[in-house]
């Protein structure tokens, strides 16, 4: 059987009503058997994780630890899948050439998301 996986992305600061309703859709879609793929920021990416049981998300992570984050459903690229991530995220970013290593590993994870998944 494959597996439905969504990407539970948004912006960190989403209003708190908005919250609320992503971490509802996010139970939602765990029960009707979709799996959540998401980058594990604060605001929407963990409310999406809240929802969502540890069984049925992926958090892919840019670096081990980021955002207090650890468990077996958190995930850090390995150094070839990044680089891959980074190249999907340099063709797509506005200003990468300005984006420091660390906001640059951020990018990758947000490729992470929708591609690895």
């Amino acid at each position: 059987m494959t597996t439905l996986i969504y990407a539970g992305v948004g912006a960190r600061a989403t209003p708190a009503r908005v919250l609320s309703d992503m971490t509802v859709m996010a139970g939602w879609l765990a029960r009707t058997g979709w799996a959540l793929s998401s980058g594990g920021a604060a605001g929407a990416d963990s409310a999406f994780a809240a929802g969502a049981p540890a069984g049925q998300r992926t958090v892919w992570l840019p670096w081990r630890g980021y955002n207090g984050h650890r468990g077996p459903d958190c995930r850090v690229l390995s150094a070839v899948a990044t680089a891959a991530c980074m190249t999907v995220a340099a063709r797509l970013h506005p200003a990468w050439d300005r984006c420091s290593p660390a906001v640059r590993k951020l990018h990758a994870r947000n490729a992470a998301v929708v591609t690895l998944c």
